[in-house]
């Protein structure tokens, strides 16, 4: 199917939203926000942890209420440009998060931080709305699948650039490297950290433009707001009642979603902590695993959409779980002295190959399991998205996508909080990464149940 200038102007957006994730939120601010602006890497992530939880309760109260208005007044386009107007200048301030007390206050930054979190939920929520009007239900897969690889590509270009021309230079002596930071960056003070913050912004000008321009919109429905609103908080309700019955395999869906969607989140949001602590990975390791791993989350949003098309996103989204449920396994049977829970002693058996990096055995096959998990992660992430348009009623879609963030942010604190509590009780990180098999084995069970979301052919689903 041909997507058209709307579809591929609806998959460009996604490459804005990526980005961000892996820049802000993943590898490079957030960490730098715990370590060095807190100044303590437990309490920072504490930190993190509260606002996330804060941005999450939000987006929950907020979502349901904005979907369902949505799909009663039609156009969603106008309050997603709201949103990317108010959450770029966000993004910029973050170059004032200052180590030395001369910039942004912690609070201030935790506070910003917060309103990206909020921000985020929102124009996930109508992002997402917008794409069976964008391109149609049975295009549904294949514009999920290349808008997550193309954002995964300029994710990785993105982390790339801000290796090579602000963290590598100065600290490595290598053909091309420049001596100093671009633009003349201070070192010192944490400049190439924080320029990210900007660099994403920019990423949302120019990648949010062509949707605005080109992409298709719901029609207006000539309702006022308040109107919309409570015959869409109407409709809400009555889709929330009736999900056991009319819509069953919907909340078997959503249930189930609940369970590994929090397990992915909480593997996303503590992957960093828990590779460098069983691994004992610094600087260099982080970076080169973080491009690699965007590498392979572009690969998984392909093998996502070629899964979709050939048995059907229900059937794909069983074998993507299965699939990070075997990775996550086989990372916590990994530390320095262990390979797949069997005892390995590196200093016996050497280096695998001449490397700085990744030379032992346990770090190539900790990076392996990595690069897979990325895969069925982002394939899952795909494939739900896909299945959860095929199994939305039409004219409700910004209240299921709605009532999908409800259930998601009412529950995005028990995955943390389990991880908290199991790390405490046995005194390992790999103990704590046990719940994740718990909540990825308990939707994949759900799944299970789940009819709908086979193979479509001839006309929509």
């Amino acid at each position: 199917m041909h997507l058209g200038r709307g579809g591929w102007s609806w998959v460009v957006f996604e490459c804005a939203r990526i980005p961000q994730l892996l820049l802000v939120s993943g590898f490079v601010f957030a960490p730098y926000f715990a370590n060095v602006v807190v100044g303590d890497a437990v309490r920072g992530q504490s930190l993190i942890g509260a606002v996330t939880a804060s941005a999450g309760l939000m987006v929950a109260v907020l979502a349901p209420l904005i979907g369902a208005t949505v799909d009663k007044s039609g156009p969603r386009k106008p309050l997603l440009a709201a949103c990317v107007f108010c959450l770029t200048p966000l993004l910029f301030s973050l170059w004032w998060a200052r180590a030395d007390g001369a910039g942004l206050p912690i609070l201030a930054i935790l506070t910003i931080m917060t309103l990206i979190g909020v921000l985020g939920g929102i124009i996930d929520l109508l992002f997402n709305s917008l794409l069976p009007v964008s391109v149609g239900r049975r295009g549904a897969a294949k514009a999920s699948g290349y808008a997550l690889a193309l954002a995964n590509i300029v994710g990785v270009l993105a982390l790339v650039i801000v290796l090579w021309c602000f963290e590598l230079p100065g600290k490595m002596h290598l053909a091309g490297l420049s001596d100093s930071p671009l633009f003349g960056l201070d070192q010192a003070t944490y400049e190439p950290r924080r320029i990210v913050g900007p660099i994403a912004g920019m990423l949302w000008v120019i990648f949010c433009l062509p949707l605005f321009l080109y992409a298709s919109d719901g029609l207006r429905t000539g309702l006022s707001l308040s109107a919309a609103a409570k015959s869409g908080v109407k409709d809400l309700v009555a889709l929330v009642k009736n999900a056991r019955t009319v819509h069953r395999n919907l909340a078997l869906f959503l249930l189930a979603r609940v369970a590994f969607f929090d397990a992915i989140g909480a593997s996303i949001a503590f992957n960093g902590v828990y590779t460098s602590g069983v691994m004992g990975w610094k600087g260099p390791e982080m970076l080169l695993s973080g491009i690699l791993i965007a590498v392979f989350c572009g690969i998984g949003a392909l093998v996502g959409q070629a899964l979709d098309r050939t048995i059907g996103p229900r059937r794909a989204l069983l074998v993507e779980l299965a699939g990070l449920l075997v990775f996550i396994l086989g990372q916590i049977g990994m530390s320095t002295s262990r390979v797949l829970f069997v005892p390995y002693d590196t200093k016996t058996h050497g280096a695998v190959w001449a490397s700085p990096i990744f030379a032992h055995l346990p770090d190539l096959v900790f990076l392996g399991l990595a690069l897979g998990a990325a895969v069925t992660m982002i394939g899952a992430f795909s494939s739900a998205r896909t299945l959860l348009v095929r199994l939305t009623p039409v004219d409700q879609v910004g209240s299921v996508f709605g009532l999908a963030a409800l259930t998601g942010s009412a529950t995005n604190w028990l995955a943390p909080l389990f991880i908290s509590i199991f790390t405490a009780r046995w005194g390992s990180q790999q103990a704590g990464f046990v719940p994740l098999l718990i909540l990825l084995g308990l939707g994949l069970l759900t799944m299970c149940f789940v009819r709908g979301g086979d193979v479509v052919s001839g006309v929509d689903n």
